[in-house]
Parts: structure tokens; sequence; C-alpha cells
């Protein structure tokens, strides 16, 4: 489903989200499953997390405060 939905897409816009991204790609399914899976275990240690599944889209966006 996953690859059917991507190839709807027009080139520009998955070149443009490819770049967006530190890591030059788009992430697969598997990935953000991973990342679920993790949020899903019953792990004592962990507190609280915000699991950021964006391939370092992030990065280099908005102002920075010193």
């Amino acid at each position: 489903m996953f690859q059917a939905v991507i190839q709807q897409q027009p080139p520009e816009f998955l070149h443009r989200w490819e770049s967006i991204s530190q890591m030059h790609r788009l992430g697969s399914p598997r990935e953000i499953g991973l990342g679920c899976l993790f949020l899903a275990t019953d792990t004592t240690f962990c507190t609280g997390v915000d699991l950021l599944c964006t391939g370092g889209a992030e990065l280099g966006f908005g102002t920075k405060i010193n």
C-alpha cells in the first residue's frame, strides 16, 4: 500500500521531501513500525520520550536562539 501511494505522487513532490531529510530518502513503513513497537513495549526505564521519525527533516528549520 505504501508503494502505491508513493508512486502516485509527482516526482517534484518526492524530490522535495527527499531533499529535506538529512538521510535524503523517505522512511519506510518498517522503520516507522519499529518506532511504534518501541513505544508500545513495556519499557520500565523510559519515563518519557518524543520519538521523531523524520530522518532529520527538522534539523536546520527555525531560528536558533542563543
